[in-house]
């Protein structure tokens, strides 16, 4: 059984209704008025057809199978209830007046976010409403499906409940798939960000979008005359799914420090042995008593030197060194969306 049969099985099942809603009752008897008939004979038939105990001819499209295995799941649909309409505006609160594509993410992420999956019981078939459905927190495919498609409709989005031998699905119609990628890719960011949080040891923001793992170190220490300090990773390139990394660092010291952003600790220790050494120019700073500043966009686990160059004849040049530094890690969502996908479906030009 194809989607595209389904759908018209469907749009079949609805029109079927239309038709039988709008069989017309027999006509209206005047009073006072005689109504004058020529000849019985040539209504007799149709008065004949219309009495058969059988049903309307309309009723014969409920005999489809795809028709009459569908119905029990849409007569649980809740198109128009005042509590499902006050749900999904709660939910999809702080969307855009109008955004649809927000809309759609918003409430898919709250069924999968809020919902479980329960298996039907071994004696049947069990098909729930979707106020059922939310009061015990979970139910089967049909079951949520019936609850997403109930809170979409109820804000005016237009649905299509999807069937196949094994699994159910809703169509939300006139979305803008590119548009709701957006959303979609904000969300599993965020919902990452929140997997990485529960790890030990480990912390996670979100800066313009973007997925950073943080790593911090703040420390006072005495930086004698004439020494370095170096604060970072081995230069070990990054794997998937960490791209590159940023430093940010708060820096305040009792003696003027120069500063160097290297690529790997091997290029402090070429510096601490007095031989040429690599850094990013760009980031380097020069007598420096405070600073709050960062150095973007290495690609391999680099770190931060600080070198106190001054060599006093008379007096104690030693540094007292107040630092923050934070390393942040970008966590590319190639990975998490890796395997996701919009399926979708262009009806006319929609």
């Amino acid at each position: 059984m194809s989607k595209n049969i389904l759908y018209a099985g469907l749009g079949m099942f609805v029109l079927g209704i239309t038709i039988i809603a709008a069989v017309p009752s027999s006509p209206p008897v005047g009073t006072g008025v005689p109504i004058s008939i020529p000849t019985p004979v040539a209504i007799t038939p149709v008065v004949t057809q219309t009495l058969k105990p059988a049903q309307p001819p309309e009723t014969k499209v409920v005999s489809d199978p795809v028709i009459q295995n569908a119905e029990p799941y849409i007569s649980k649909i809740v198109f128009d209830d005042i509590n499902l309409r006050t749900q999904a505006a709660s939910i999809v609160r702080g969307c855009p007046s109008g955004d649809k594509e927000c809309q759609v993410n918003k409430l898919y992420r709250y069924v999968v976010e809020n919902y479980d999956y329960y298996s039907d019981p071994r004696s049947r078939e069990f098909i729930q409403s979707p106020s059922e459905t939310m009061n015990i927190k979970g139910g089967d495919c049909e079951d949520l499906t019936i609850l997403i498609i109930s809170l979409l409709e109820n804000l005016g989005i237009k649905t299509y409940l999807v069937l196949t031998e094994n699994h159910a699905s809703c169509l939300a119609c006139g979305v803008d798939t590119e548009y709701l990628w957006q959303y979609i890719q904000e969300s599993i960011v965020t919902q990452a960000s929140k997997d990485l949080d529960q790890k030990e040891d480990m912390k996670v923001v979100i800066e313009n979008g973007n997925l950073f793992v943080v790593e911090e170190k703040q420390q006072t220490f005495v930086l004698k005359e004439g020494h370095t300090f170096y604060y970072g990773g081995d230069g070990s390139e990054f794997t998937s799914p960490i791209e590159y990394m940023n430093i940010k660092y708060d820096i305040s010291s009792s003696q003027p420090l120069t500063i160097y952003v290297v690529s790997s600790r091997a290029e402090f220790e070429s510096m601490s042995e007095g031989h040429t050494f690599k850094h990013y120019p760009s980031c380097q700073k020069q007598n420096i008593l405070k600073i709050s500043d960062s150095c973007d966009g290495l690609t391999t686990h680099g770190g931060l030197i600080l070198e106190n160059g001054n060599l006093g004849l008379f007096s104690n040049k030693d540094a007292t060194v107040d630092l923050k530094i934070k390393n942040h890690f970008y966590y590319s969502p190639y990975e998490l969306l890796a395997d996701q996908k919009i399926s979708y479906y262009s009806q006319g030009h929609k």
